[in-house]
């Protein structure tokens, strides 16, 4: 009769520790989806070049640089270009607070959204001197 009570408390704990550790999970993916502000950025491809405008939550206007075959990607957040593990001690309320990789890609541009947006990637084909406007969303 111990062996069944030994049992069953032990499969109760094991129980309970699935619950707590699958319920974390779920609630780190629920906050990344809730914890963002509104940006609003048109990207264009040009050639070897990527220039971004920012209409909204930014603190600058206009990004352009330059892709190098050993640099084909540019982590910006709402200051402008940073690094991607840099983080950056000042919140503005007026500023969105976003952190997004962008890739230049064989077939157009990839973006992580890394910080503050409801999307974790956007893939899309970007033809020379065409715009593509992202916001904390998705693509618009």
């Amino acid at each position: 009769m111990r062996k069944k009570q030994i049992y069953s408390v032990v499969r109760i704990l094991v129980i309970g520790a699935i619950t707590l550790f699958v319920g974390s999970k779920l609630t780190k993916q629920n906050k990344r989806s809730t914890e963002f502000s509104e940006f609003i950025i048109s990207i264009k491809n040009n050639d070897n070049k990527i220039t971004m405008k920012c209409e909204k939550g930014c603190a600058w206007k206009q990004l352009t640089y330059t892709i190098k075959e050993e640099n084909k990607k540019q982590t910006i957040d709402e200051y402008g270009m940073t690094e991607f593990n840099k983080n950056s001690s000042k919140k503005e309320k007026y500023l969105a607070n976003f952190l997004i990789k962008i890739e230049k890609t064989d077939k157009g541009l990839k973006l992580n959204g890394i910080e503050g947006t409801a999307w974790i990637e956007l893939e899309f084909s970007l033809a020379d001197n065409r715009f593509q406007t992202i916001d904390n969303l998705g693509m618009i």
